[in-house]
């Protein structure tokens, strides 16, 4: 497995004098690095390999985090073999309805989880953008980001058992876009880079993005088996960042392996 990290390097305002002359040097061994600019706040985003010189010059730049901020996403690229020997995958985006009232009740104000209506339909306010058709997309983006598959891949995992329960038809208006992942089976798996808490209010436990762990490559931990055998789709049990994670079954990921970018899942052995 090959891993890289995309990061944004950034030194809070109090520090930037004291540590100027260090970024400029780290700066100008990057500028062949950078895959995007995103915006004022966060600046060049740079693309290294996992552990190389330059990625453990930048952590070592950004070791104390009261002066530097990074912002680090990991992007993993598997061999044939080690994606044979996954035991189930988890998607990313992960965001499987939209985060409105019209589709979630939030049953505890204390933790804010969501939990998915029993809804028949889900309904967006803009189309699937023209062009070339795809296989897998997404309407909106951050909280508001839907994974959707279309008609003809959703009737191919259909061809090839996949449980209709755990998709939701998406409409604009009239005119259907294509299925929403809406699983209803739940499956506990723990992931490296979050802390976990128990709600004092509702007793379910929850997960929260920690930083710190999140300078690593994330890691799972399977607390249980797990049985595809009636679902191909699955819910976490724990509730990230206030919402519930999609998980597929080796089955499922080799139906749409031939339409989902690498950065959009990660192997789970």
């Amino acid at each position: 497995m090959e891993i890289y990290a995309e990061i944004a390097v950034g030194v809070y305002p109090e520090f930037a004098y004291k540590r100027a002359e260090e970024e400029r040097e780290l700066r100008n061994k990057l500028k062949s690095y950078v895959v995007r600019n995103d915006g004022e706040l966060i600046g060049d985003v740079y693309k290294v390999e996992y552990m190389s010189q330059l990625y453990n010059e930048i952590m070592k730049f950004g070791e104390n985090m009261d002066e530097v901020d990074l912002i680090i996403e990991y992007f993993y690229k598997y061999t044939d073999e080690e994606l044979e020997k996954a035991k189930m995958f988890w998607l990313n985006p992960t965001r499987s309805y939209i985060q409105s009232k019209d589709y979630n009740d939030y049953p505890c104000d204390t933790c804010g989880r969501r939990i998915l209506k029993d809804v028949d339909i889900i309904k967006v306010g803009k189309k699937v953008k023209g062009g070339r058709p795809r296989k897998m997309f997404k309407f909106g983006a951050g909280i508001e980001e839907l994974l959707c598959v279309s008609v003809d891949l959703y009737n191919y995992f259909l061809d090839n058992g996949v449980n209709s329960e755990d998709f939701r038809p998406v409409y604009c208006g009239k005119e259907m876009q294509g299925y929403a992942f809406t699983p209803i089976e739940e499956y506990d798996v723990i992931s490296s880079v979050y802390e976990y808490r128990i709600c004092e209010s509702c007793g379910r436990e929850y997960a929260l993005y920690d930083i710190p762990k999140g300078y690593h490559p994330e890691k799972f931990e399977l607390r249980e088996p797990i049985d595809f055998s009636a679902h191909d789709v699955y819910k976490t049990k724990v509730y990230y960042d206030r919402e519930q994670r999609i998980l597929i079954s080796p089955k499922l990921f080799k139906l749409m392996k031939n339409y989902i970018k690498d950065n959009e899942y990660k192997a789970i052995f």
